[in-house]
């Protein structure tokens, strides 16, 4: 059974591209908001002119959601200390700090291996979790160089709203 552990984590920045979708459009990767995001950040000419990385990491970062969590947005990009002042169109996003419930994937091919995990993490319910999903800056952590080679093992930061202790 997959196994969360929460983490504190500081507020960051993500900044990259930003777009809207819905739950069945990203599982197939070929035809997801998520995929066209990050082809863009691949080909982006501001990259090497960021400052101030938290991680060397490309984030997927999954927030606004509407319709019960059916339509969502999601802005894919590099996390920065501080937003960077830049005359180009691009997205900035604060993560807001807090806990968060934080799953290790196994090492697999991408995208198979996001999905696989988003749903291990899916069956899982909130006494398992240990508290209710806010579906608040839900996000997924890849490592450039591990990305780039088709195979990845990822990090998935889920925002949890934890369980009231019940005094007895």
């Amino acid at each position: 059974m997959l196994k969360g552990e929460m983490t504190r984590q500081d507020n960051f920045f993500v900044v990259g591209y930003t777009g809207t979708t819905h739950s069945e459009r990203e599982l197939q990767y070929d035809d997801s908001v998520k995929g066209q995001l990050i082809g863009y950040l691949a080909q982006a000419k501001w990259i090497p002119g960021i400052q101030g990385l938290v991680e060397d990491k490309i984030y997927c970062v999954y927030h606004g959601f509407e319709g019960g969590g059916e339509f969502f947005k999601i802005t894919v990009g590099l996390p920065v200390h501080e937003p960077p002042e830049l005359d180009i169109p691009i997205d900035i996003l604060e993560i807001p700090a807090g806990e968060y419930l934080q799953f290790e994937s196994e090492l697999g091919s991408f995208p198979d291996i996001v999905n696989k995990t988003w749903k291990n993490v899916n069956e899982l319910s909130a006494e398992q979790l240990g508290g209710q999903r806010k579906a608040e800056f839900d996000h997924e952590c890849f490592s450039i160089d591990q990305f780039e080679h088709q195979q990845c093992k990822f990090i998935l930061r889920l925002s949890i709203k934890p369980f009231e202790p019940v005094d007895e």
